[in-house]
This record gives structure tokens, sequence and C-alpha cells, in this order.
């Protein structure tokens, strides 16, 4: 599986969260996912996932850069504006993630657990603009079901 970037992309992300130690992992996926990328220049996933590589390596502003691409590929996907807006909340970029995040709410991601869950979000689970919206998709979820 060494040419999926999918499988490499993941396999750096087990890492991190079994020891921390991931760094030549993501500096594999992120050959892979630009080989990928290359070819396939509208693989919005593909492009997500080189933003997380590069940020997890350091490369701040590259992979911040590669998260806008995505968002400018599909900038109606659900799923990048969501992993764009986790890419935001691990960098640091709080009203970007707030507002990448509504849009991926707005665009369909409504599974608030994952979001209550997701270790991305660490930085901001005390931030009330993100806890409001949390809120609020736990009470249209409430709505989805009764409905």
């Amino acid at each position: 599986m060494r040419e999926d970037y999918q499988a490499q992309f993941f396999a750096a992300q087990s890492l991190e969260a079994l020891d921390g130690n991931s760094l030549e992992a993501y500096r594999r996926a992120l050959r892979v996912v630009e080989q990928h990328v290359e070819l396939n220049p509208d693989d919005s996933r593909a492009v997500t996932m080189g933003a997380v590589a590069l940020c997890r390596l350091g490369e701040q502003q590259r992979g911040l850069e590669w998260a806008e691409r995505a968002l400018r590929i599909d900038p109606d996907d659900a799923g990048v504006a969501y992993n764009v807006a986790c890419v935001y909340a691990v960098e640091g970029k709080v009203r970007e993630a707030i507002a990448t995040l509504e849009t991926a709410v707005r665009n369909g991601f409504g599974n608030v657990d994952w979001v209550s869950n997701d270790p991305d979000w660490q930085r901001l689970r005390g931030n009330p603009q993100f806890q409001a919206l949390l809120r609020r998709q736990g009470e249209a979820a409430k709505t989805d079901e009764v409905g």
C-alpha cells in the first residue's frame, strides 16, 4: 500500500495517536500525497490530507495554503470543510475553524458526537462559539430524530 496516499496518511495518524512519534510516517504520507495530487490536482480529499501532513511536519503556511486549496476545489463538500476546519483548529486559527465548521454543518455534516470527541477540537472545547455550535447541532439532531 506504499502508493496509496490514504493508507499512508491514516498510518501516520494512527502512529500519532499511539505514541506521538509520527514525523517519518507523515513525511512518507506527504510524498505519496504530493505524487497523487500531481496526477489528480482536483482531488480535494488528497489535498486536505496533504494540508494535515504539512502542518504536522511544521510547514504551517504551506499546510494552510493546501487547506484553502481544498476548499476552492470543492467548496460544497461537507467532509472537506470539516477536515479543513480541523486543520484550522489544530493550528490555532480559531475564527477560521469555527466559520469553516459552520460551513461543514450547513453543507450536511451533522455528527455532533464526532465533533464533540474529535481530538482536533481540544483547543476550542471551552470556546463559547464552539460550544454554541455544538448545542445547535445537538438540538437539530434531536429535532431530526423526532420529526
